[in-house]
């Protein structure tokens, strides 16, 4: 039995193990590439959020107040002013000296931390197209007509010289 070429089984044998009778039926398999994209996860970037202390100089003008003494003279000269021709001159020990407490102000710093702001991190997903391109494999059927008479003829050698046909041949030209 004669084999086709690249093939495994007799010539006129269909792929399915059957020979080409009447009401046979053979089916081949027709596949395709198809493309997958795959869609990992895969870390971009690290962020941290970092708090530190940043000293700066501030002034401030503050208003204290304090007491100070004041000393009022009036003239004795009004109507009221009695002369005292025997009254004594106070000799500095008199009884009539008076201690007076003046009060100030005092500025006192301190510090406090107190909340001013709030600082909130989140992250967002942003989309973007990306375009990708790649060839892409797929077979395909095709079906063949061949006559049986064709293939079950052995094939002969031709021993006549280029250009010219056999008579044998169905390539040969009909005569007159």
């Amino acid at each position: 039995m004669t084999t086709g070429q690249g093939a495994d089984r007799p010539v006129g044998t269909l792929p399915g193990g059957t020979t080409g009778e009447a009401g046979d039926t053979a089916s081949v398999v027709r596949s395709e590439e198809r493309a997958r994209v795959a869609f990992p996860v895969r870390v971009r970037s690290r962020v941290r959020l970092v708090k530190r202390v940043v000293t700066e100089e501030v002034t401030h003008t503050f208003t204290l107040r304090r007491e100070v003494l004041r000393v009022e003279e009036e003239p004795a000269d009004g109507a009221d002013a009695e002369l005292a021709w025997d009254a004594p001159l106070g000799d500095g020990q008199a009884a009539d000296d008076f201690e007076i407490v003046l009060h100030a102000e005092q500025l006192v710093t301190s510090t406090t931390v107190v909340p001013v702001e709030r600082v909130r991190v989140s992250t967002r997903v942003v989309t973007s197209d990306v375009l990708v391109s790649t060839d892409l494999r797929r077979e395909q059927v095709a079906v063949e007509h061949v006559e049986a008479m064709e293939q079950d003829r052995p094939v002969q050698p031709s021993t006549a010289p280029r250009g010219t046909a056999r008579a044998d041949t169905p390539e040969a030209p009909a005569g007159p």
